[in-house]
């Protein structure tokens, strides 16, 4: 038996694309608030950042946040800032398609690598980064300037 075919990636520009996200970002993302949500991203919008989806049945069950860099490190990257699948969603492989997308993308551009960050508990989603080819660097460390 044939697999299914994968949904196509879209990328979220008009509003009503942008809030369909919000269930899946809000997931990976929990201190978002919805009320702000929208210009939020409108904003990161005119700083470069792209938001890509899947969707099926009229749902959004898959997202990626990214945006590109370039860093003395690392050179020009594609930098995904957000990658994240509704529970009932998981294990058909939508992250997996989205992270070729992101390669497929670098690799168009010819930039020089793909670069995300993962919290340490999100082992499964180590996995898959492992399996694609991605390895760890470095820890990223954060000091927050929010009131206590």
């Amino acid at each position: 038996m044939a697999p299914t075919p994968m949904p196509p990636i879209l990328l979220a520009i008009s509003d009503a694309q942008i809030l369909a996200c919000w269930p899946a970002l809000h997931l990976l993302r929990p201190r978002l608030v919805y009320e702000t949500f929208l210009a939020q991203i409108q904003d990161m919008r005119q700083h470069g950042y792209a938001l890509a989806y899947l969707e099926t049945g009229g749902e959004v069950v898959a997202v990626m946040g990214f945006r590109y860099l370039t860093q003395l490190y690392a050179g020009r990257t594609l930098y995904i800032d957000d990658l994240s699948t509704l529970p009932a969603a998981q294990g058909r492989g939508y992250g997996s398609h989205l992270l070729d997308y992101a390669l497929e993308l670098a690799q168009t551009r010819r930039l020089d690598g793909v670069a995300l960050d993962s919290a340490f508990a999100r082992e499964a989603a180590h996995r898959l980064y492992r399996h694609k080819g991605f390895e760890p660097v470095a820890f990223h460390f954060y000091h927050s300037l929010a009131a206590a």
